[in-house]
């Protein structure tokens, strides 16, 4: 093979691995006061689970009770593709590891569980600390 095919093929490849792990997906950017994102509870209406994006990060916000709230960061502990809700929990797609539906690693890769953050609400939103 000579040296410019080479140099394609793993331009290509190196294109195509990158752009897999890259969400295409829009999200909802929240206010973010005091090292906290402040997020009204509308956003969850007729939906269990609702996702924000902050800085580099995608967070699932999940209501997991009456007035109880669950954040977590959305990017695979493995080589940080987001991940994508599956019926009970959370896929990978670039390399299958699999996480519960509070974000603890059921199936490798990782053995790490998705990062959660400390939430609280009142009558009108749900806050997410940082």
């Amino acid at each position: 093979m000579k040296r410019r095919s080479f140099l394609k093929s793993v331009a290509t490849i190196t294109t195509v691995s990158l752009v897999g792990c890259k969400s295409t997906s829009a999200h909802y950017r929240p206010l973010h006061l005091n090292n906290r994102l402040v997020i009204n509870k509308s956003h969850l209406a007729n939906k269990s689970r609702f996702t924000v994006a902050f800085k580099d990060q995608i967070i699932a916000i999940i209501q997991h009770g009456a007035d109880s709230y669950i954040a977590l960061g959305m990017n695979c502990t493995h080589l940080g593709c987001e991940i994508s809700p599956v019926e009970d929990g959370y896929i990978c797609p670039c390399h299958g590891a699999k996480f519960d539906q509070v974000g603890v690693a059921l199936k490798g890769p990782t053995n790490i569980n998705l990062p959660r953050f400390k939430t609280d609400a009142d009558d009108t939103n749900i806050y997410v600390e940082f």
